[in-house]
């Protein structure tokens, strides 16, 4: 008898172009939150989620912490195209913040002009996440 483990995988799955095409974004926000979190080793710092009041329109911010005096506003998105509205309105309201998407494309900073301002964006792909502290 041969003891060969038998790895069953599906056409479905040899034929996926990326992560996000198997998950489809259900997942994606749990483990960029866990790989913010893994990073800090002496401690564990306050990961926040940031939600306008409906009054004002709603927009959400997937994960908010402070490195050095900075408030890092994170989306995540999966894909690599999505609509960052959330994370402007998020600019506008908080002081002394940085700009940061997860996604599927490359690692980028750029400067961004929606609603008459120009915002600094930094994209980050999800395989740079475990060194977000580092390229942020």
């Amino acid at each position: 008898m041969n003891n060969i483990p038998v790895v069953q995988i599906t056409e479905e799955f040899i034929n996926l172009k990326d992560l996000d095409d198997f998950y489809q974004g259900r997942i994606a926000e749990q483990v960029v939150g866990q790989n913010i979190l893994a990073q800090f080793t002496n401690h564990i710092p306050v990961l926040l989620y940031w939600a306008k009041g409906k009054q004002e329109g709603t927009a959400e911010v997937d994960f908010c912490f402070q490195v050095s005096g900075t408030i890092l506003g994170i989306e995540v998105k999966s894909g690599r195209a999505g609509r960052l509205r959330s994370l402007y309105s998020f600019a506008d309201e908080v002081k002394n913040h940085r700009l940061i998407r997860i996604y599927s494309g490359h690692l980028k900073t750029e400067k961004v002009k929606i609603w008459r301002k120009i915002y600094e964006l930094t994209s980050v792909p999800f395989y740079l996440v475990p060194r977000i502290l580092d390229v942020c």
